[in-house]
């Protein structure tokens, strides 16, 4: 059975990868993704996956870069 993760994204700073407020659980209509399938996503110039830990869970995260 494949693992699901939540899906949260959040915005950051592209010159020092910090993000800018906390992460937000997505609205989209697929808010649990498939973990296998996240970690083979690739990232791009607007956009990097990952995942991170919070209070025990693993979650899927979409970072949006901001600036140059």
């Amino acid at each position: 059975m494949a693992k699901l993760l939540p899906r949260y994204f959040v915005k950051a700073d592209r010159a020092t990868g910090e993000w800018i407020g906390e992460p937000k659980l997505t609205d989209l209509s697929n808010k649990f993704v498939d973990a296998t399938s996240w970690h083979a996503k690739h990232d791009t110039e607007a956009y990097h996956f990952d995942t991170y830990e919070h209070e025990g869970e693993t979650r899927a995260i979409q970072i949006f870069w901001i600036g140059r």
